[in-house]
């Protein structure tokens, strides 16, 4: 079965090398390609980019600088969790008895938190085929500043409901729809939600 598509997101150099032989007219680049200069930007777009999801790990006077600097829109979560390490081994088999078979382990059916050194704790999530992702234990959510964004380039907006139940991806999106609306009729923006986080948005790593 032949299946064409429009527009796809990339998440690595070979998806949008595979994209492009496919010639899949818009190709936007995942947050987890590290592209945090200019230089990054131009690399890309020659090798067939057509649009940048912005990594979390950028502030915004950083945003403010690349987009002056690319021709390639910009979009931005708005509001999820901030996946801060992919581990390329199962994070659950700590405790104990591996049963080896990813796809069915039920333990994959349970929250899991796993604290540092320092006491703070990241959520553990692990997919069928073994790999771990870790997220910050609190959502990101960067709704009230969707104004200042826009202003100085960014285009896109995006609710990622990976780690949300259907409850909690309805009230997010309604919740970035809400800012954008206030945006679009120039009044204030709805205030976060609380236990939130605005990430690395005004805090420099580092």
């Amino acid at each position: 079965m032949n299946v064409s598509f429009n527009e796809v997101i990339c998440g690595s150099v070979s998806w949008l090398s595979l994209a492009r032989e496919k010639q899949v007219s818009s190709c936007w680049l995942w947050d987890t390609l590290p592209l945090h200069n200019h230089i990054s930007f131009e690399v890309f777009e020659h090798r067939g980019a057509t649009g940048v999801w912005l990594s979390p790990e950028l502030e915004i006077l950083e945003i403010e600088r690349l987009a002056k600097l690319t021709n390639l829109p910009l979009g931005i979560t708005a509001y999820g969790y901030i996946r801060t390490m992919t581990c390329e081994h199962c994070v659950l088999q700590a405790m104990g008895n591996c049963k080896q078979t990813c796809k069915t382990c039920p333990r994959r059916e349970n929250p899991y938190a796993l604290k540092d050194e320092f006491g703070r704790p990241s959520l553990v999530t692990t997919n069928a085929l073994g790999r771990s992702n870790l997220w910050w234990n609190q959502p990101l959510d960067i709704t009230p500043h969707i104004a200042e964004l826009a202003r100085i380039g960014v285009k896109r907006f995006l609710v990622d409901t990976r780690l949300l139940n259907e409850e909690e991806s309805m009230q997010a999106i309604n919740h970035v729809k809400e800012a954008l609306e206030a945006v679009k009729q120039k009044v204030q923006l709805p205030s976060s939600f609380r236990n939130t986080t605005t990430g690395h948005l005004f805090e420099r790593i580092g």
